[in-house]
């Protein structure tokens, strides 16, 4: 087959990926991993068990497994070896509520062409309502899912020697703070959020027993104060839910509250100067089209403008190699 026909191929072959994610994202819907749990069932033991029609469940058992997401056992379905580890509740990798969250916004994607040409998002997801305590909490679940990624491994490379305070702005879950503080001994941690949100923080910071080390201060970012100054400032994805003006703002405040010699490390999904690469921050930029007035992915030519605007004297990239394309810009006072 020519170069031409396997690219042709290719193309056709992408607009079926959409399906492969909406497999992922009902099993999920339908608790399918939970039910399966450490056991083999059959079709008809799990048609029963949830109350579906039994040969569309096959069909939907079939597809799941076809994308190795499940294993065939003569006429019965069992998790992989790697689905118990990432699938299961009760699994430290647990990627759960991080599959639902795109679930719950599958339906926005359609909408792609009429925001693209109105340059207008659509109904923004507001994670931090607090008459909705559960939307804020899977969201930060959710981020928790996504950060236990690479967070351990951060934590090991990223050097905070030296430091003896962090602020984690903006720290959702504070999965991050947390590995930090197991990483240095002499670190404590302040988790700036707002109020809903810092009551998971809470229960991911007790459960990690890291409470005697650690301090909350409840407020948007962007309008309340921040209370005393940090030998380091953690600021993780947070640049690209923001517009220029609003990340300018928040720099030059990140920068008044940290000490001398102070450290202010963003970490986001950069872009290369040509707009294009990494694939996966061009795309998660039209995320931010859909969901936010102004939001988008940034260069670290621009950010690193934003930091000397803030007063910062130097700066410095760090490519860790981490999933979907995640790099760090560091700022020292």
């Amino acid at each position: 087959m020519s170069r031409l026909m396997n690219y042709r191929e290719g193309v056709i072959g992408l607009g079926y990926d959409f399906i492969k994610a909406r497999v992922l994202q009902t099993a999920f819907e339908l608790d399918l991993f939970e039910r399966i749990g450490q056991e083999t069932k059959t079709v008809r033991t799990l048609a029963e068990e949830m109350k579906a029609n039994q040969r569309s469940l096959e069909l939907f058992l079939n597809a799941v497994a076809s994308l190795g997401f499940l294993e065939v056992d003569g006429s019965g379905y069992h998790n992989t070896k790697y689905g118990k580890e990432i699938f299961l509740k009760a699994a430290p990798l647990y990627i759960g509520d991080y599959i639902k969250l795109h679930g719950d916004g599958f339906q926005d994607w359609a909408k792609l062409g009429e925001v693209v040409r109105l340059g207008k998002s659509i109904d923004q997801p507001d994670f931090f309502k607090t008459h909705q305590p559960e939307v804020t909490a899977g969201f930060a679940h959710a981020m928790h899912n996504t950060a236990m990624g690479h967070a351990e491994h951060l934590a090991k490379k990223l050097s905070l020697k030296g430091a003896k305070t962090l602020l984690d702005l903006g720290g959702g879950p504070g999965t991050f703070t947390i590995h930090f503080l197991k990483e240095n001994s002499e670190l404590k941690a302040t988790i700036f959020d707002l109020p809903e949100t810092l009551k998971t923080t809470c229960q991911y910071v007790e459960r990690a027993q890291v409470s005697n080390r650690v301090e909350f201060q409840a407020g948007d970012f962007n309008q309340d104060e921040i209370h005393g100054t940090f030998d380091v400032c953690f600021l993780s994805h947070i640049i690209h839910g923001q517009d220029v003006q609003k990340n300018q703002k928040l720099f030059s405040k990140v920068f008044a509250h940290l000490n001398p010699d102070g450290r202010f490390i963003v970490q986001d999904f950069f872009l290369n100067p040509d707009k294009h690469s990494p694939q996966f921050s061009a795309l998660f930029a039209l995320m931010m089209l859909l969901h936010t007035e102004g939001g988008k992915t940034y260069s670290f030519e621009e950010v690193e403008e934003w930091m000397r605007a803030a007063g910062f004297s130097k700066t410095t990239r760090l490519r860790l190699q981490l999933p979907r394309a995640i790099s760090l810009l560091i700022g020292e006072k």
